[in-house]
């Protein structure tokens, strides 16, 4: 088999989205036992502290990227591409210059003045960073590396190579948990960005192959349109809003106790599980659809889809939202509790995962809604609600972490998701107005009372199972199945009925 299959399932659309999905299932999976590995060699401590600050900030430049390339860089280069593909080479390539240039300035200013500029962006006293000073320099080249990764990782995209991002992700996930098996004991936390830097120039390298050999790219220069940069400005200034949103509580959170701000991501990571491999995967499925029946003008078609679709995440979130709040001290015990993590950071970690699941069961909407705008070519529309919403999270964010500590900010996600989701009946109303929402908010409020019930009389029936939490954790996930199950035949047979 041709590399490039991987990368690049041939036959249909279809086929590309189930390789991919298989591929971002893995890579994510892989990420996740990363995190475990992490907390069984470094537990909760200072020195993790500053990595998790260092890899969230990785993440949010990624994530500017992405959504800036989505909303602009991508549409104009296929646009482009339609007519003159030399010219649209070009475009990208002018990109490029800009990305490489901003990488180098953050990679040499990350170099040449590590604590300072870690000062800057945490909350972290001088002394501590500079202990982890070599830990520091390792982020420097890494974030030029990332930058440009991921650049390129979506212009594959763009040409079909649907698994692109996946795979390269996954051989990031692989480096890193190699790094950590053969040099935790001789470098520490550090042995991870050693893992991470490694698997960034072996996926530069991946990339520059596929530019070359498979998509004949031409490394020409053409400044982009007028147009095109009077919306790039736009949406420069939105997704800076919604990147840094991301990375602010994680500042305020470094300046906490030590190994707080460990707890704090591994209670977050494990409650995003049920987004990840369930609504995200959803929600990419159902984006495209809409974007299909919009396009089409099937706006009635358009409203029972959403509709199916968020009443079986409804339920299905409903129940794992029950299972986790219930379980949370077991699953955390199960996942972690080994090694350098101890039970008393297992417990600080479940605590935390106990509140952000709960903003599990209202995530899903937000994703519908967000692909209801793309679908709809919404732009400055979806950059405004964006922009909104986060502003409003770095807000309660601020004045929930001075407030309350780190709870604050597990309180403060939890009110922005169910201040959002009440939000969504008056955006539908203004932008979507094939959408029931008020159906929907029915269907939340039924199996939201069915499942917090249930929760809540197990929680009374749990304390006298005296069981190893394996078995406990079974008993009950064989109990919110079954119920899941009946309700889920109850709801297909009244859709029948309809």
């Amino acid at each position: 088999m041709n590399i490039k299959d991987f990368f690049q399932p041939k036959n249909s659309l279809k086929k590309g989205i189930s390789v991919s999905t298989g591929f971002g299932i893995l890579s994510k999976t892989s990420a996740f036992f990363t995190n475990i590995l992490i907390a069984y060699y470094f537990g909760s401590q200072t020195g993790s502290d500053v990595y998790f600050l260092i890899f969230t900030g990785l993440a949010a430049v990624t994530t500017f990227i992405t959504n800036f390339n989505s909303a602009t860089v991508v549409p104009e280069y296929m646009r482009i591409k339609i007519t003159n593909k030399e010219k649209a080479s070009g475009f990208v390539n002018s990109i490029f210059v800009f990305y490489l240039v901003t990488g180098i300035l953050i990679c040499l200013s990350i170099f040449f003045a590590p604590v300072k500029i870690f000062s800057l962006l945490s909350n972290f006293p001088g002394d501590e960073l500079e202990r982890f000073r070599i830990l520091l320099l390792f982020a420097a080249p890494l974030f030029l590396l990332n930058i440009l990764n991921a650049f390129w990782g979506d212009l594959l995209t763009a040409n079909k190579f649907y698994s692109a991002p996946y795979i390269l992700s996954l051989i990031t996930n692989i480096s890193a948990v190699m790094a950590i098996l053969f040099f935790a004991r001789k470098f520490g936390i550090t042995s991870v960005l050693i893992g991470l830097n490694t698997a960034a120039v072996s996926n530069f390298l991946l990339i520059c192959f596929l530019l070359v050999k498979d998509l004949k790219h031409r490394f020409v220069i053409n400044l982009p349109e007028t147009k095109f940069i009077k919306n790039a400005l736009i949406a420069f200034w939105g997704n800076i809003v919604v990147s840094f949103a991301s990375f602010f509580p994680f500042i305020l959170l470094s300046g906490l106790s030590a190994g707080v701000l460990t707890s704090v991501n591994y209670g977050y990571k494990t409650a995003e599980i049920p987004v990840q491999f369930i609504a995200a995967q959803i929600a990419i499925v159902l984006g495209i659809r809409f974007n299909e029946l919009i396009n089409e003008g099937k706006f009635e078609e358009t409203g029972r889809l959403f509709s199916k679709g968020s009443n079986f995440l409804a339920l299905i979130l409903a129940a794992v939202t029950g299972y986790v709040f219930l379980l949370s001290e077991e699953i955390i015990q199960i996942l972690f509790v080994r090694g350098a993590f101890t039970t008393v950071e297992a417990e600080i970690s479940s605590q935390f995962l106990k509140i952000f699941v709960v903003t599990v069961f209202f995530q899903a909407v937000h994703l519908l809604i967000l692909r209801l705008f793309m679908g709809s070519f919404l732009v400055k529309q979806l950059y405004i609600y964006q922009i909104i919403l986060n502003l409003v999270l770095i807000v309660f964010s601020y004045f929930g972490i001075k407030s309350f500590g780190a709870t604050g900010f597990a309180y403060s996600l939890l009110a922005i998701y169910s201040l959002n989701f009440m939000a969504g009946y008056f955006i539908c109303k203004r932008y979507f107005g094939f959408i029931n929402y008020r159906m929907l908010i029915k269907k939340y409020l039924k199996y939201g009372v069915i499942f917090g019930v249930l929760t809540i009389a197990l929680s009374f029936l749990k304390p006298h199972l005296d069981f190893d939490p394996f078995i406990v954790a079974g008993i009950f996930l064989v109990i919110y199945t079954a119920i899941f199950v009946l309700l889920l035949i109850v709801q297909e047979q009244k859709q029948k009925l309809d």
